[in-house]
């Protein structure tokens, strides 16, 4: 019995077959195809928006890209994803364009469209950017309270910047039960939801100085007196929470303002 165990093989579990060798390579194989495939269709999506006059950044890789051997060899697209969108004055893309590019960047934290209209349809495919943190849009024109439910699924939205839109109260309160802490309205629909703002304690609500102006001189000064009654009503509903601005205050960490062109 002591010789027999002596010939028996030590350390079993170092010898692989060679099928095992086969799964192996062909589970990594599959990773690397995927991970290829993925890294090339924001590749090819980065390319598309900035040749459409769009900026994009990577988030920290803008900073520690070129100290990286492996994004400078296979590129930074292989390495980072896109994290952040932000719409020049020289977009040349359309709407349709813009959406399906858009599908190409799931792991998207910023974005930013200011001149673009986008309608309720559009929200489908911003409502599936699960890690989107910023959202500012001020051509929603066409985006109602249809729209607006596309956008429950954005559990990380910390601020949101919706100008030109047509939401009801209901729909106010339905967009202020997301984890927005930053909502930034046009004044009179503001108003029109006080009642709905007033429910959401936390909630920073910002307001447009301009929204109720009146491009008629006849009616300059009745334009004015409503803006200012509109303005105290809101700062009596929501003390300590309402800001009248027509700048954007994004402060969420590591908001991108300066995303490379």
């Amino acid at each position: 019995m002591f010789v027999f165990s002596l010939m028996r093989p030590r350390r079993r579990w170092l010898r692989i077959s060679l099928r095992g060798m086969l799964v192996a390579l062909l589970a990594t194989s599959v990773a690397m195809g995927l991970w290829s495939r993925s890294a090339l269709r924001q590749k090819r999506a980065v390319e598309t928006l900035r040749a459409g006059g769009w900026s994009v950044g990577y988030g920290d890789a803008d900073e520690d890209a070129e100290d990286n051997w492996l994004a400078r060899i296979l590129g930074v697209d292989f390495v980072y994803s896109a994290t952040a969108v932000l719409e020049r004055p020289t977009n040349t893309l359309s709407r349709e364009q813009f959406i399906a590019t858009l599908r190409q960047l799931p792991r998207l934290r910023f974005l930013v469209a200011v001149r673009l209209p986008l309608a309720d349809d559009d929200l489908q495919v911003l409502g599936q950017l699960n890690e989107l943190i910023a959202l500012r849009m001020e051509n929603c024109s066409l985006i109602t309270d249809e729209g607006r439910t596309h956008l429950r699924e954005l559990q990380r939205l910390r601020l949101a910047h919706l100008t030109n839109a047509r939401f009801t109260p209901r729909g106010v309160r339905q967009l202020a039960e997301l984890p927005i802490q930053q909502l930034n309205l046009d004044l009179d629909v503001a108003h029109a939801a006080i009642n709905e703002l007033r429910q959401f304690k936390s909630l920073l609500v910002m307001c447009n100085y301009d929204d109720l102006n009146d491009t008629s001189d006849d009616r300059i000064d009745e334009a004015s007196q409503r803006r200012e009654l509109v303005q105290r009503q809101l700062e009596e509903a929501l003390p300590d929470r309402l800001i009248m601005s027509d700048i954007w205050d994004a402060s969420a960490p590591d908001w991108p303002w300066n995303v490379p062109e």
